[in-house]
């Protein structure tokens, strides 16, 4: 612990900083689920696909309530548990929707799998990401319905190099 705490100490004064991205839920789609934060916190690369998101809710007439951006470690508990989540290199979100019919939970959401919900906002939505956009990918595929990321957690070398950039976040 002390070791860390040292790293970290020296990093700061080296000038180290996070670099991770504020993305502002102002103007846009996205809100957070909780009321209790205006923005999102990811990966600077992960930016164009928060906007990509974002013009898929506008044209199908969703809000994106966001759950869980970049978090440091992985989550323990009742929620599914990676060791290369996206979510520690910024590089995902979790999200539950608003569409014409009202707030669809991860309960909700698993209907969606085969686009038989009954609110077509969100089967709108869904669809985009999943089949219309070439980097998207939707978390039912692996049983997380909440879950948006870009697949770049399967890339090791990549996913190496970003998360050891992150240490000062």
């Amino acid at each position: 612990m002390l070791r860390k705490l040292i790293l970290v100490a020296l990093l700061q004064l080296a000038g180290a900083s996070c670099p991770l991205s504020t993305y502002s839920y102002a103007g846009t789609r996205f809100s957070d689920a909780y009321g209790r934060q205006s923005s999102a916190r990811v990966h600077p690369d992960f930016v164009k696909y928060m906007n990509d998101m974002n013009s898929h809710a506008q044209t199908c007439g969703v809000e994106i309530k966001v759950t869980s951006h970049f978090r440091k470690n992985p989550v323990t508990g009742n929620q599914w548990n990676a060791k290369r989540s996206c979510h520690m290199i910024g590089h995902a979100i979790d999200m539950n929707l608003s569409g014409k019919n009202g707030y669809c939970n991860s309960s909700c959401l698993k209907g969606y799998s085969s686009y038989s919900g009954s609110d077509s906002s969100i089967n709108c939505f869904l669809k985009k990401i999943r089949y219309d956009h070439p980097v998207l990918h939707w978390g039912i595929d692996f049983n997380d319905p909440v879950h948006i990321d870009d697949r770049l957690c399967t890339n090791d070398a990549e996913y190496d190099r970003i998360l050891a950039t992150l240490s000062d976040c």
